[in-house]
């Protein structure tokens, strides 16, 4: 299961943010749960390698900045990022995300921002 919040786009005026958009619809497509919160400026992902979500031992961490279009999977754009299994650092990422993610009021599902 893999999750990941973004940031809001603008998708009227960044003509990236319409490639972000529809590189997210597909990956919703695939069964990544998406939802959009207008406070973050980078997207988090947050998957478990275990199916018990509370098992920081086989957790992974996957941190970094990212767009989904060809600039950013192409040679021309460099993204930084980390990639850690230690568990004090999957741990303490997994309570920022989830804090996030169970923002009611303001983390919200991509189909409910973008119709």
């Amino acid at each position: 299961k893999i999750r990941l919040i973004s940031p809001e786009l603008k998708i009227s005026t960044e003509n990236q943010d319409k490639m972000n958009l529809s590189a997210l619809r597909k990956m919703q497509a695939n069964g990544i749960e998406i939802r959009v919160n207008n406070r973050i400026h980078t997207r988090l992902f947050m998957g478990y390698s275990d199916r018990d979500p509370n098992k920081d031992s086989n957790g992974t961490l996957l941190l970094g900045t990212f767009d989904f279009n060809r600039e950013g999977l192409s040679d021309e754009k460099i993204n930084a990022g980390i990639f850690t299994r230690h568990p004090d650092l999957v741990k303490s990422a997994r309570e920022l995300f989830e804090g996030v993610w169970k923002e009611k009021f303001e983390t919200k599902p991509l189909d409910e921002v973008y119709p």
